[in-house]
């Protein structure tokens, strides 16, 4: 068709990879030009002029046809390939094998037999498949789709009712919209109208042409000067179409300035930054192995999401539309700038956000720049677990923020925790405690004390050992001798404290405090049944005897007295084993004792340290 204007062209490559053009004029004519040697294979004709050719085909690339547009508003589908029937447009491509075959006879004697035989087979199954084709055209079935004779020439599509069909490709997969444009109704198929709508979208009342995204759907307006941007998520509709278009849909308009300027068409832009930046993160994941809560924006680990955009091109000029701020950005910008959770929730719908991921992440950034107020608001917003806020807000450091939030968790009964999330809050209170004692002095050391230890008998919800141990290598000795008189916990006392004598950091034989724990009087039974601890105290206290103070003394005085009751059974049993018992205990007490010679060792250690301290006592006693 020399003599016609070409009005549009659309590049097709088969699945044998030729390379093919698609061309449509304005006399009605459609060619198949080769783009290897410029030859025109072959050729149709529809009643109007050729206004834009697409191409049409499904997921399972079983199919691939040609949708024609007229310029009378008129749609035609023409078939090009079809793999599983071996079906090729123009059918006459097949039949010029016949004719070539001759010229190529001396290229072929050239190659080995293999290669002849290889090209033979492809030649048999050739002419195979054209006898398959002229057999279906024979089939009485006029509704078939594998009918040659309707293949070879343009089907046109049933025009319902200003029903306007295009392909798509969105959301990983090939799709065919169908637009209704007297209730701007958009139904997305899976691969033609004959199948049940995906999804329908509701469209402003002049739209003309559309391409779909993932998440957005750009439209152009009847008069060809404005592109709209609508959100998928939001305009999503009822099939009946019942329902008005959603103004909050809309996202933004463009409108071109010069008035005779009109859109041709809108082509998909795909986001390919995704993958550039993937290489980046996971090289700082590699780098950064501790959890500390992010500072900035760029600190973030949430997964970029993809923009696809889109090109227009006018009669005058192409331009390109882009994102200029990061939608996860704006979200960010939205709450912790503006506090405007309703617009950031508002964008979170239109780009498919995770909103909760977001909420968290925001809180994060407030709490690591001390805003812990707004910060524990978004994290109950997202729903994080009450431990998980705990956490992070200790990973701050802000030992009097964590242990305000603590207590009013402790404190409320409205709200719900398990009994183990109560303990392991619990036990960060304790170490915050801990901290802030070890980190102020003076008058503030002696209020964290006290509110220390107001906790420790008070509260119930944290594990007792775990205080024990954090104190005594903390040299909280008053919150020790506290632990062992209110909760019982001598034992877990008697065991730490010979631990820490054993250390390096065993604290001075002058130190008031931890000599007034070491000869708290209800440690007396502890030391006596645990033999292995009570030695390393015993030989602590008679190796430092001559250093204490008179009134250190006299509280040992007091613990280590064999006359004490907790004392009295083992210390009798040492000096009189040939006693009759009297009662079952009383021989229990016998046989326990002189079945086990370690303890016999310690009851007589803990009588001699009873001696010396008490000689010690009196010679000072004597002195002064």
């Amino acid at each position: 068709t020399p003599e016609s204007k070409p009005l549009c062209a659309v590049w097709w490559q088969t699945l044998e990879c030729n390379q093919n053009a698609l061309v449509g004029y304005e006399n009605g004519s459609i060619g198949l030009i080769s783009l290897t040697d410029g030859r025109c294979l072959g050729s149709c004709v529809i009643n109007d002029a050729v206004s834009n050719l697409l191409l049409c085909q499904d997921n399972s690339l079983d199919s691939v046809s040609l949708l024609i547009n007229s310029s009378g508003g008129q749609q035609y589908r023409l078939i090009l390939e079809q793999p599983s029937t071996g079906y090729l447009w123009p059918p006459e491509a097949n039949n010029a094998l016949d004719d070539s075959n001759k010229s190529r006879l001396y290229n072929l004697k050239q190659m080995s037999v293999d290669k002849f035989y290889s090209f033979k087979q492809r030649i048999v199954e050739g002419r195979s498949g054209t006898r398959r084709d002229s057999q279906a055209s024979e089939s009485p079935s006029e509704s078939s789709h594998s009918d040659v004779s309707n293949h070879s020439v343009p089907e046109l599509l049933p025009r319902l009712c200003d029903t306007y069909f295009a392909p798509q490709y969105a959301r990983n997969r090939y799709l065919f919209s169908a637009y209704y444009k007297p209730t701007a109704l958009l139904t997305v198929h899976a691969s033609d109208v004959e199948s049940a709508p995906l999804y329908v979208h509701k469209l402003p009342r002049n739209t003309n042409t559309l391409l779909l995204t993932d998440r957005l759907i750009f439209t152009t307006n009847d008069d060809l000067s404005m592109v709209s941007i609508i959100s998928a998520q939001l305009s999503e509709s009822p099939l009946e179409g019942d329902s008005e278009f959603n103004p909050y849909s809309l996202i933004a308009q463009f409108k071109l300035d010069d008035e005779s300027e009109k859109i041709l068409n809108v082509y998909k832009l795909t986001d390919v930054t995704l993958d550039k930046a993937r290489w980046s993160k996971d090289d700082r994941k590699e780098n950064s192995r501790t959890f500390v809560l992010p500072k900035t924006v760029n600190d973030l680990s949430i997964r970029r999401i993809k923009i696809d955009t889109c090109v227009i091109v006018t009669t005058n000029s192409v331009y390109k539309l882009l994102v200029s701020c990061s939608p996860i950005n704006k979200f960010i910008k939205l709450v912790n700038e503006e506090w405007n959770l309703e617009r950031a929730e508002y964008l979170s719908i239109v780009f498919s956000l995770n909103l909760q991921q977001l909420l968290e992440s925001c809180g994060d950034l407030l709490i690591s720049n001390g805003a812990f107020h707004q910060g524990l608001i978004l994290y109950k917003q997202a729903k994080a677990h009450l431990l998980k806020r705990v956490l992070k807000l200790a990973i701050t450091a802000d030992c009097k923020a964590l242990l305000k939030f603590v207590n009013l968790c402790l404190s409320s009964n409205k709200v719900d925790m398990s009994m183990a999330t109560k303990i392991h809050i619990g036990n960060l209170a304790v170490m915050a405690y801990t901290e802030l004692v070890l980190r102020y002095g003076g008058h503030l050391r002696t209020v964290n004390k006290r509110e220390f230890m107001n906790f420790l008998y008070y509260e119930e919800y944290y594990d007792q050992v775990l205080a024990v141990n954090v104190a005594c290598q903390a040299a909280h000795w008053g919150v020790v001798t506290l632990l062992a008189k209110s909760r019982g916990l001598q034992p877990e006392v008697v065991a730490a404290l010979s631990q820490i004598i054993q250390t390096s950091r065993v604290p001075k034989s002058y130190d008031q405090d931890f000599l007034l724990t070491l000869s708290e009087p209800s440690l007396s039974q502890s030391l006596l049944i645990y033999p292995a601890y009570c030695q390393v105290i015993l030989a602590f206290i008679r190796t430092h005897v001559h250093h204490f103070p008179v009134d250190i003394l006299k509280r040992f005085v007091v613990q280590l007295d064999p006359t004490q009751p907790s004392a009295v059974p083992l210390v009798s049993k040492l000096f009189q084993r040939t006693k009759q018992a009297s009662s079952l205990d009383s021989t229990l007490e016998s046989v326990d004792l002189e079945n086990s010679p370690q303890t016999a060792v310690v009851v007589r250690e803990f009588v001699e340290t009873f001696v010396i301290v008490l000689a010690a006592l009196v010679g000072k006693t004597d002195d002064n």
